[in-house]
């Protein structure tokens, strides 16, 4: 994804969750609780 400064992605709160794995793969950085 190009021409974004920020982008925010909430997901289902499992650890073990894929849209959560190709997020953090995806990610340069990620902030999580």
């Amino acid at each position: 994804m190009r021409g974004y400064g920020v982008v925010v992605v909430d997901t289902p709160p499992a650890l073990r969750s894929e849209a959560l794995e190709a997020v953090l793969k995806a990610a340069d950085y990620a902030v999580l609780p």
